[in-house]
């Protein structure tokens, strides 16, 4: 970590304001024997910037607002299982290098229990931003997992440009490797067609899993089908093409029926699920980002029941980080084997109708993406 220049204080102000949590600014005052009370953000942030500073203290600042977050994000990729010496050998070949000018290199790791990953090391530079934020090292492990039935590529992501730089490297070295071959794939929604499309968050809400119990669905997002189709004069939702509705037992709502049976489909859904041996629960959430196009899988939420002389009462907790990344990843497995099994149903029917001249369902590899950041913090 480095730090480019003393930032001014206007920038301290604006660091602790819109980028840290209260919380941790007090922690940081407090270890250095200052004790804040206050009603806001604002608060805790003017007394922060009137504190002295020493280079040591910035790095500090800059650690927490660098550091973990809180909860994951993960993302990942598939192969197929026959292809993943093909991609060993392909990583093999770029370790070492300098691969751009924002340092970008790999190292891969050979574990002992046969198993292997690699991990992408890379300095992400944010020049509009204040000087705190201007310069930081990002490292992306990306764990490689066998299943059953394929093999995954699995990294959590910490940054909004974790998954374009992953993106970057699996494209860099089917370029740079063209005498090996293997195909990447990610659950893409529009292979699927419009019943497909909701089938797929139905038969999820529906699946039984070993140790979560589904309770609520706390949000969905729905979009149209196409946005370019002429609305007709009677269409509930006229001129809009997406919507994120909340409320208690969506999957029940009668609105939610109607739309999805004509001109909208399910693009994200959060949900509530309790711990079938535990008081643990959480709040889980799958989403189809558009920008860069990609599947995301995270906890949004989670803590445990407390019994009360009112009833239940919830204490949040943050799950330790081995435990996030077993439920997310075990969720979008089973995601993943509902996906393959609607989409090879689709393409036996396509093929029984000779309809092969519309079937986009083939396996691409990773290509280069347009990137807006969907994930930058509140303003």
């Amino acid at each position: 970590m480095q730090l480019n220049r003393y930032p001014e204080k206007t920038n301290l102000f604006k660091a602790m304001k819109n980028y840290m949590h209260w919380k941790d600014i007090f922690e940081y005052l407090r270890n250095r024997g200052v004790l804040v009370s206050g009603f806001s953000k604002d608060d805790y942030a003017r007394v922060g910037v009137n504190f002295y500073f020493s280079k040591e203290t910035y790095l500090d600042l800059k650690q927490r607002l660098d550091g973990e977050i809180n909860f994951i994000k993960s993302s990942r990729y598939y192969i197929d299982s026959e292809k993943v010496d093909d991609l060993k050998n392909s990583i093999s070949a770029i370790v070492g290098k300098n691969l751009g000018n924002d340092d970008t290199s790999v190292v891969l790791f050979d574990n002992n229990d046969d198993t292997w990953e690699f991990e992408i090391t890379y300095t992400e530079s944010k020049p509009g931003m204040i000087d705190l934020l201007d310069s930081t090292e990002r490292r992306i492990p990306v764990k490689v997992n066998t299943h059953k039935s394929f093999t995954s590529l699995d990294f959590n992501l910490e940054s909004a440009s974790d998954h374009k730089k992953v993106t970057e490297i699996l494209t860099h070295i089917q370029k740079e490797n063209p005498e090996v071959s293997f195909a990447l794939s990610d659950i893409d929604l529009e292979k699927l067609d419009e019943n497909n499309k909701i089938s797929l968050f139905k038969n999820f809400f529906e699946m039984l899993h070993s140790d979560w119990e589904l309770k609520k669905i706390n949000k969905l997002k729905v979009n149209r089908h196409s946005k370019d189709q002429k609305k007709k004069l009677d269409d509930l939702l006229q001129g809009i093409n997406s919507a994120l509705l909340d409320g208690e037992n969506l999957i029940e709502n009668e609105f939610i029926k109607t739309i999805t049976k004509k001109d909208f489909h399910f693009t994200m859904a959060s949900m509530r699920f309790d711990n079938k041996k535990t008081s643990e629960y959480i709040d889980f959430s799958i989403e189809f980002k558009s920008r860069p196009v990609r599947f995301e899988a995270k906890i949004l939420n989670s803590g445990e029941y407390e019994e009360s002389k009112d009833g239940l009462i919830e204490n949040k907790k943050v799950l330790n980080k081995d435990l996030q990344n077993s439920i997310t990843f075990d969720f979008q497995n089973q995601f993943f084997i509902l996906y393959k099994q609607l989409l090879n149903k689709q393409r036996a029917e396509y093929e029984e109708l000779n309809l092969t001249d519309d079937l986009t369902l083939d396996e691409t590899a990773a290509s280069n993406e347009i990137y807006e950041d969907d994930d930058a913090p509140p303003s």
